[in-house]
């Protein structure tokens, strides 16, 4: 029935009251008990992680970017090879982009990112002979050396 289905969800049984009287007080006594009941079954959502540690053993436990520990050595030898600069990130996205000569409207739908943004770099990569500027329309192409 639909009461049993409650009590499997956790719902609480309904008491037998004493009296009418003193209906108040019971109801609040049974709340204050299932109140403390609950918050001693009720862990901390950020208690444990994945492996079945704590959050605050993990952080007491973590390795220092100077560790000789392999594993350590390995994600600061990742961390060396993350680009300097977004732009330099980017570039490699931008000039995929333009298998065909595209304008900066174009550019800036197809990467998802604001014109502003885009002409910023599409000045640098200009500039640094990745992508030429072409006229009437404007539009930008790979570099003659960047064709494949």
């Amino acid at each position: 029935s639909g009461n049993s289905k409650l009590l499997e969800l956790g719902a609480m049984k309904w008491p037998e009251l004493k009296g009418a009287e003193h209906i108040n007080q019971q109801l609040s006594e049974l709340a204050t008990k299932r109140k403390s009941k609950r918050k001693a079954e009720q862990q901390n959502l950020f208690d444990f992680t994945d492996s079945g540690t704590t959050v605050t053993q993990q952080v007491r436990e973590a390795e220092y970017p100077y560790s000789t520990n392999t594993k350590t050595r390995q994600r600061n030898d990742e961390a060396d090879n993350i680009p300097p600069s977004v732009y330099e990130a980017v570039l490699p996205v931008i000039l995929a982009k333009l298998s065909t000569p595209k304008s900066s409207d174009e550019l800036a739908e197809l990467l998802d990112v604001t014109k502003a943004q885009l002409n910023k770099w599409l000045i640098i990569a200009v500039e640094d002979k990745a992508i030429e500027k072409l006229s009437r329309p404007v539009r930008y192409a790979l570099a003659n050396d960047n064709d494949s």
